[in-house]
């Protein structure tokens, strides 16, 4: 069952059959719902292994970031999905998920989390995936690397504090500042 649910992920015409057969989205989608609670699931061992898996799996980490970074607005959903599973993955321990991809997962989600044209959903996702990040400390290190070369988004996520925007992107924003602040009060103290 494991292996046919892993097929799309893993499979190498991924996109161009995402493209050519609109409703093969939905079948990638379900799959990636079902891998992301796999891996999640703390009473089932065999999720790290799946995990393991996934992150080991250049074709896989390839599909899931090309979908991430697609942004068509059919994709919204299987781009929710691809966040929430490199957003386990990078949280993992024992996944191999490059730094690299890590770094072009939060600056993703942080465009997408500040980007007005977004749908709800997704931006909400993206908001929390990425506090996921920021709240382990070991990925918090490469956070702010990521964010001191690109101050401007303190600025904009500060601008999402204002009352015009709707209270979960507030509370989010909040987290965000509040875990950013905690780092450069860390880093000052060491």
């Amino acid at each position: 069952l494991i292996a046919k649910i892993m097929s799309p992920i893993c499979s190498e015409t991924l996109i161009q059959d995402i493209n050519i057969m609109p409703a093969w989205q939905d079948v990638v989608n379900g799959a990636y719902r079902v891998v992301h609670r796999l891996i999640r699931a703390p009473e089932w061992t065999g999720g790290r292994r799946l995990a393991h898996e996934i992150s080991s799996s250049e074709r896989a980490v390839s599909n899931l970031e090309r979908i991430l970074h697609q942004g068509n607005t059919g994709s919204q959903q299987l781009q929710m999905r691809a966040m929430e599973i490199l957003t386990e993955l990078a949280l993992d321990p024992f996944a191999n998920l490059a730094t690299e991809t890590i770094e072009n997962l939060i600056n993703k989600q942080l465009q997408v989390f500040l980007n007005e044209g977004i749908g709800e959903d997704l931006k909400v996702t993206a908001g929390k995936t990425l506090l996921a990040l920021l709240s382990k400390t070991t990925r918090a290190i490469s956070v702010v690397c990521i964010m001191r070369k690109y101050n401007p988004i303190v600025d904009q996520v500060t601008e999402m504090l204002d009352a015009k925007n709707n209270a979960i992107y507030r509370t989010i924003a909040t987290e965000i500042l509040e875990i950013f602040l905690l780092y450069i009060r860390w880093t000052r103290i060491m």
